[in-house]
């Protein structure tokens, strides 16, 4: 598990045409194994 700690936007839905792909999410994860990492709506599974 980890925490949302910053939202990047781009335009990225230009080219798939779904809006959700215009943020970027930074997730520090609790585990220091795996630190802090970026991913897109798609990407992310609510708990």
């Amino acid at each position: 598990m980890g925490e949302v700690v910053d939202i990047l936007e781009d335009d990225l839905s230009g080219l798939s045409g779904d809006p959700e792909d215009d943020f970027l999410y930074s997730v520090d994860f609790y585990d220091e194994e795996f630190g802090e990492s970026d991913f897109r709506y798609n990407d992310l599974e609510k708990p």
